[in-house]
């Protein structure tokens, strides 16, 4: 189970991130768990994230054809949202195995993931 403190967090990161209106995706860590967050809901977006028991979904409410010129500015600002993320997630990520990098090769570490322990 996650450190109750991230699970906080989020909670908080969440209400702010409606209350501004924008999307986000949102990494917290305490001593001992890490957890991310992603939000997309957004009025001027067509995703949408629902919170399952083990996962979140991430839902794109888009049609083939798309002749309204409104809906297409929607579209847009989705692919905009999350092509941002992605680039600054490969970006924190490479900034992430940089500082791991370093830990590495002066200190004998363990880590099991997650996902890993589950699956023992």
């Amino acid at each position: 189970m996650p450190d109750p403190k991230l699970e906080a967090v989020r909670a908080e990161i969440k209400e702010i991130l409606r209350k501004y209106d924008v999307a986000g995706a949102v990494i917290v860590a305490s001593q001992t768990h890490a957890i991310y967050s992603l939000n997309l809901d957004a009025s001027w977006n067509c995703a949408t994230t629902t919170e399952g028991p083990t996962d979140t979904f991430t839902r794109f409410l888009v049609t083939q054809a798309v002749p309204d010129p409104e809906k297409k500015v929607i579209i847009t600002n989705t692919i905009n949202s999350i092509f941002g993320m992605h680039e600054a997630g490969r970006q924190l990520m490479e900034q992430i195995q940089t500082a791991a990098g370093v830990f590495t090769k002066h200190f004998d570490i363990s880590h099991i993931a997650r996902n890993e322990r589950e699956g023992q």
